[in-house]
């Protein structure tokens, strides 16, 4: 089956149809539980990317959000003009993240929290730069 890219307009409107759709396509490969993990990352990547990702001022472009598969993987790759996620950020998320003093709920810190979201979610994610695009590349493997 071939692959799919898909437009994303840069609103919060546009996270849930696209999410939506990445769910569609993961659902043709992998497991319920793999195909939510998917829609889960795809969300909170794109999220984050139309909150966050403006660090030039207000970027209207469109962000690129690409499926593919192979024997092994199901890839989703999102590509934007501005950093998807700040430098060294990927390496620090995890489960440590998620974790929550329940004695101290309302200074509850939400920073950080979708990143570990969508490591926790996919099997490999990577950060990739080019001297004009930028791309997170999240990786589940099929089977």
């Amino acid at each position: 089956m071939a692959g799919q890219r898909l437009r994303v307009r840069r609103h919060l409107a546009c996270v849930a149809p696209a999410a939506m759709a990445s769910r569609d396509f993961a659902r043709l490969h992998l497991d319920e539980e793999g195909a939510s993990s998917v829609e889960l990352a795809v969300a909170e990547t794109l999220t984050n990317a139309i909150k966050h990702g403006q660090v030039r001022g207000r970027d209207d472009t469109d962000l690129v959000l690409s499926l593919d598969v192979d024997p092994e993987w199901l890839t989703v790759e999102i590509f934007d003009h501005v950093p998807l996620v700040p430098d060294g950020l990927l390496q620090a998320a995890g489960e440590q993240a998620l974790e929550i003093d329940p004695e101290d709920l309302v200074n509850l810190s939400e920073s950080g929290r979708g990143l570990a979201l969508i490591v926790l979610s996919m099997d490999e994610v990577s950060l990739h730069t080019t001297p004009d695009r930028f791309s997170l590349r999240m990786r589940k493997r099929l089977g």
